[in-house]
């Protein structure tokens, strides 16, 4: 008895989901390999590059960590007073202070950028100035005169290793490039000059209210002879 011929045997319909199924297993091995086997510096730079973005709403972390990337000379400014008010940190030598300064280079290095968004608030008053000279020592004596309180913090720039930086970074952001530079809140109101100007026409002690500073001001100080 002859047997009927064989017919070819057709593939399984289930074949193409066969493969499917290969590549997602691969896939999730992978994965898996990757979470294991990977060290662990992959996820911190992970980890951070989310908090980075996360954050970004908060405006203190810079937008290119370790970067150059500059920010607006208002932020800037704020932050250079903040370092210089609130810490023991200097600038850098090996940056340039006359061009724009991202966030990173007032807080030294990336792991103390956090400290910049502290709630602490900084003296109303701040005095950049040099201990030998006369118009600083005028514009201290004035504002002495006045009791404030708090007392202003006074910046001896000559005392300081950054001393060269700082005086070019004031002068790039307040376009004052002597000493004294008197801040109140945080913005410029000049030197000696400007200031026993302001003390003369009575709108210094406005302006130290506006900024929250009590004082005990007599309206016969001595006023300061002018800069020469």
């Amino acid at each position: 008895m002859e047997l009927p011929a064989s017919t070819p045997r057709s593939r399984s319909p289930r074949s193409p989901f066969r493969r499917r199924r290969v590549v997602w297993s691969g896939l999730l091995l992978s994965f898996v390999a990757l979470f294991f086997l990977a060290p662990s510096s992959f996820w911190e730079t992970s980890r951070h590059h989310a908090m980075s973005v996360a954050e970004k709403g908060k405006e203190w972390l810079p937008e290119k960590l370790g970067g150059g990337k500059s920010y607006g000379p208002q932020q800037e400014l704020q932050d250079f007073l903040h370092m210089i008010a609130s810490s023991e940190l200097t600038i850098p030598a090996d940056v340039d202070p006359s061009k724009p300064l991202s966030r990173d280079v007032y807080s030294i290095d990336l792991g103390n950028v956090a400290w910049l968004q502290e709630v602490q608030p900084d003296p109303p008053v701040i005095v950049f100035s040099k201990t030998y000279c006369p118009y600083s020592k005028k514009a201290k004596e004035l504002l002495r005169t006045y009791d404030l309180s708090p007392p202003p913090k006074i910046v001896e720039v000559d005392l300081r290793k950054d001393a060269e930086q700082i005086k070019v970074v004031l002068t790039r952001l307040t376009q004052h490039s002597t000493f004294p530079n008197v801040f109140i809140d945080g913005k410029s109101i000049g030197g000696s000059d400007d200031l026993t100007k302001l003390h003369s026409d009575g709108q210094l002690v406005n302006l130290l209210t506006e900024a929250g500073v009590s004082s005990n001001v007599n309206g016969d100080a001595d006023v300061p002879p002018s800069e020469q």
